[in-house]
């Protein structure tokens, strides 16, 4: 009778109770947000919307998507988005919308640097590593860095 225990109540009478591993509503629900996301996410599709700052306060939102597999790294995708809006001297990019992204691994204002072997390293992962990787990127990987001495053996 694993997870049963047996109490008594009043004058010897016993009932049975099962007991379950109940986790907080909070942890439920970033569970199910998290398997949602892996359902969702095709890292292959990842893009962005990329605009600057300068066309944004002139009242423009000018920009386009830049889909992430067309670029081999982080230098490649600067590059284009310099070519995108070479209208300016020194463009300030605002990332204005993403797909197919873990949170904590772009914002408005910045990519990580680590972003091109992150959503390399998921399309490898099994659902189950993938699904437990993206609750992580939900709730704090922008703390941690993703490289570094402190996370090597």
């Amino acid at each position: 009778m694993s997870g049963m225990r047996i109490i008594s109540i009043g004058n010897s009478i016993e009932t049975k109770q099962q007991h379950h591993l109940s986790l907080p509503n909070k942890s439920k629900k970033l569970i199910q947000n998290g398997k949602e996301m892996t359902q969702q996410i095709n890292t292959s599709e990842a893009r962005v919307y990329v605009g600057t700052y300068a066309k944004y306060n002139d009242g423009s939102i000018f920009g386009e998507w830049l889909t992430l597999s067309d670029y081999a790294d982080k230098k490649e995708f600067y590059t284009a988005c310099r070519e995108l809006h070479n209208d300016e001297a020194d463009p300030e990019f605002m990332f204005q919308d993403y797909e197919n992204i873990p949170n904590g691994l772009i914002g408005e204002y910045w990519i990580s640097d680590s972003i091109f072997d992150v959503l390399e390293a998921l399309e490898d992962m099994d659902e189950s590593r993938k699904e437990a990787f993206l609750i992580w990127c939900n709730n704090g990987l922008e703390l941690l860095p993703l490289s570094g001495d402190r996370f090597k053996k």
